[in-house]
């Protein structure tokens, strides 16, 4: 069958080549409720925390453009067993979490954000008026090329796709993101392409019945990025038992800084210890105050895509931490 393609949106990021991504016509009609999103794809040495950090803030950039047509799903909740194979419903933990609301097979898609590193190296001798060497330099400049793939699990079809590069000038003022992000270039340049191919996706959604959310700032704790591992990578448990207490405290506030930019660094030291949640940042609904930890949500563990999922829910009991230490339990939204 030929597939036929469609460039459906370019967008321009500084430093970088445009971004675009192409739709493909999928075998059926698709009235999709739902998105899973996988742990990042890093096609170079990083450790498993930054997988799942990486994909959670992409997460955040799917909710943003289409979360209020369709449910995401992130990092930690299902398990990737193939990343590469397009049947994703057998290489993956994913449709139970689908089929347990009530949808069929064919109401999701698999998102694959996954990224490519490329260092190019150069040399410059200098030499006197007589031709004597007079002194050298180096350069290595480094190019990001990112990728984002939508697939079609029931047909093992790609139906939407997109990449980009973005180089990153050696000689440019360190980005105001350095201190917490390791690649803030490529964070930027993915979260375009997230958006790109979402707002794609949405244009295949079917009507749902929703509700309104509590009008509520939240912040997502480290915890659960800094627990994730994978048949590859251990968890970033082990290194953090070899930090000093100050590097440690570093470390996590960093972690908590790249979930939670908006944070400053004083908000992002309290938040960075605490267990696997959302962190209530002033006013919350009935039941729930600033520093509140929301632990669970309809009985999962608390995340930004599972707060956001509520509103398609009726009332669900969730469960929350004092700053006291008491636990509480109410009905949200």
């Amino acid at each position: 069958m030929i597939r036929l393609a469609l460039v459906v949106m370019a967008l321009g990021l500084t430093g970088c080549s445009a971004v675009s991504v192409s739709t493909h016509s999928p075998s059926q009609q698709l009235e999709l409720v739902g998105a899973f999103v996988y742990p990042f794809g890093f096609r170079w040495e990083e450790p498993a925390y930054r997988s799942f950090e990486l994909s959670q803030r992409l997460v955040g950039s799917a909710i943003d453009v289409g979360g209020s047509t369709l449910s995401f799903w992130g990092p930690g909740e299902f398990k990737v067993m193939r990343a590469d194979d397009d049947h994703a419903w057998v290489a993956t933990t994913a449709l139970p979490q689908l089929t347990a609301t009530g949808a069929r097979p064919d109401q999701a898609v698999i998102i694959r954000p996954w990224a490519e590193k490329r260092v190019n190296s150069s040399s410059q001798e200098a030499s006197d008026a007589r031709g004597r060497r007079a002194g050298a330099s180096a350069m290595e400049e480094t190019e990001y090329i990112g990728h984002i793939e939508v697939v079609f699990p029931p047909g093992a079809e790609i139906i939407v796709e997109g990449s980009a590069s973005v180089k990153v000038d050696p000689f440019a003022e360190p980005s105001p993101d350095a201190d917490y992000d390791p690649t803030p270039q490529l964070t930027a340049l993915m979260d375009k392409l997230m958006r790109a191919a979402v707002k794609q996706v949405v244009r295949w959604s079917t009507s749902r019945t929703t509700q309104e959310l509590p009008p509520v700032q939240f912040a997502a704790t480290p915890a659960a990025a800094l627990r994730f591992s994978d048949a590859a990578r251990p968890s970033a448990e082990l290194e953090m038992a070899r930090m000093d207490a100050a590097s440690l405290d570093l470390f996590l506030q960093a972690r908590a800084r790249f979930l939670n930019p908006s944070l400053d660094d004083a908000k992002a030291a309290k938040i960075s210890k605490m267990l696997p949640g959302l962190v209530v940042l002033g006013p919350g609904p009935s039941g729930l105050g600033d520093g509140d930890l929301i632990t669970t949500l309809d009985g999962q563990p608390a995340a930004p895509q599972v707060w956001a999922r509520l509103r398609f829910s009726p009332q669900v009991p969730a469960k929350a931490r004092k700053p006291t230490g008491e636990i509480v339990e109410l009905l949200l939204p």
